[in-house]
C-alpha cells in the first residue's frame, strides 16, 4: 500500500499577528532616544514599567548599568569626570551581583568599594537608585550575605 502524504495546510493568518507583534515591540523597545546630561551622552529614560518588569532592568546600550541609573549618574556625578567614572564603574560592578551572580562578580564589586576613592555618599546614592525595590534588595542582600572584603590588588 503506497504511502500517501496529505498537504501541508496553509499557514493561518492569525499566526504570523504574534511574531508580528514580537517584532515591533522589540523595535520600538530597544530604540531609544540618546540624550546628553552634564555633556555625556545617555539613553533615554526607560519605560518604568518595562524597567521594573525583571531584576535586570533596562540596559538598552548593554553596558551594564540600567538606563535609569545611568542617567541619574551623570545627573549627580557627570560634572567631576574622575567622580563620574567611579560611580558608573560601581554601578556596573553593584547591577553585576544582581544580575550575574557569581563569586567573580561579588569579587570585582567588592574591591570597588574597597579600593577606589569613591565617597560613601556617591556610592548610597548609586545604590539607592540601583536596589530601589523588594526583588533587588532581597537578591543583593541574599548575594552578599557573607561576602569577605580582601585586600587590594
Amino acid at each position: 500500500m503506497p504511502i500517501t502524504r496529505r498537504p501541508k495546510p496553509p499557514l493561518k493568518p492569525f499566526f504570523f499577528l504574534p511574531v508580528l507583534l514580537l517584532i515591533i515591540a522589540v523595535v520600538l523597545f530597544s530604540a531609544t532616544d540618546v540624550e546628553e546630561i552634564n555633556g555625556i551622552k545617555v539613553p533615554g529614560e526607560p519605560d518604568p514599567v518595562l524597567n521594573a518588569a525583571s531584576v535586570a532592568g533596562v540596559d538598552t546600550n548593554n553596558n551594564s548599568v540600567r538606563d535609569d541609573v545611568e542617567r541619574l549618574v551623570a545627573r549627580q556625578f557627570g560634572r567631576d569626570p574622575e567622580l563620574y567614572k567611579l560611580a558608573r564603574l560601581f554601578a556596573a560592578k553593584e547591577q553585576g551581583v544582581i544580575v550575574e551572580a557569581g563569586p567573580i562578580a561579588i569579587k570585582e564589586y567588592l574591591m570597588v568599594i574597597r579600593c577606589t576613592d569613591l565617597t560613601s555618599q556617591a556610592s548610597d546614592i548609586v545604590t539607592h537608585a540601583t536596589l530601589n525595590n523588594d526583588e533587588r534588595r532581597s537578591l543583593y542582600e541574599s548575594r552578599m550575605a557573607g561576602a569577605v572584603f580582601e585586600g587590594c590588588p
